[in-house]
């Protein structure tokens, strides 16, 4: 069942890792899933942009959280946690401009959310902590071409990452419990066109995994409009 739904206006962008790097994005007892094709490399994801009409779902009334705010987050797709064989979608890190989505991606989801401020300078996003110090940036550029209605396209690659985002996504609580929940990227109505972005991250974001500027995997970055992001409840 729903529990929150937004629309997404913002960039999904894929890249490649080494397996042992993106491994240690991962919490203890967490696997990197193998993939076929991937040989020591596997995808870490950035999906970043404005959440806005956002509503929280409740015994089916719906109620408005009030503002737009941006996200930042940082993805692991296809990893296994124990006693579990079915592959899911890591939440290794995420950055959010408003207070009560850090709160509750937190304390009920389990997802690493970090308040921050955001802003687009064409064609540049921007990400810093609330001090103002950098944190990562995106530069982004459309691939050209007419926007596709998500229902219809014929864009290479994006079935492969909405499968991949259709898989049950894995928070960890502070005291170490996983929480699982689903996103249901519904792009029935939404605009997607492909595009091409490369992301500097500033700070390290975990043990041994250091700062540095990746770039998307060719025909798997996408720019998206009107995207409804539903998320259901914790479990």
């Amino acid at each position: 069942m729903t529990a929150g739904r937004a629309l997404f206006d913002g960039w999904i962008v894929i890249t490649a890792w080494p397996s042992v790097e993106a491994a240690r994005l991962l919490p203890a007892r967490v696997q990197l899933a193998p993939i076929a094709g991937w040989g020591d490399g596997h995808p870490v994801a950035f999906v970043f942009g404005d959440i806005t009409v956002g509503t929280v779902i409740l015994g089916g009334v719906q109620a408005s959280t009030g503002r737009p705010f941006r996200d930042f987050g940082v993805y692991v797709p296809f990893v296994l946690k124990p006693g579990d064989n079915r592959p899911h979608v890591h939440v290794a890190r995420v950055w959010s401009s408003y207070p009560v989505s850090r709160w509750s991606g937190n304390f009920h989801y389990g997802f690493p959310k970090t308040l921050g401020r955001m802003w687009w300078q064409a064609p540049i996003f921007l990400v810093t902590d609330e001090t103002g110090v950098l944190v990562a940036h995106a530069e982004v550029q459309s691939a050209g071409g007419a926007w596709r209605v998500g229902a219809g396209h014929s864009l290479a690659y994006f079935d492969d990452v909405r499968a991949a985002f259709s898989l049950p996504v894995l928070g960890h609580r502070p005291d170490g419990r996983p929480v699982r929940c689903r996103f249901d990227w519904d792009f029935a109505a939404a605009r997607v066109r492909a595009g091409h972005a490369a992301v500097s991250l500033e700070r390290a974001l975990a043990p041994g995994v250091e700062p540095r500027r990746v770039f998307d995997l060719p025909g798997r970055t996408f720019e998206v409009r009107g995207l409804v992001w539903n998320v259901g409840w914790p479990a």
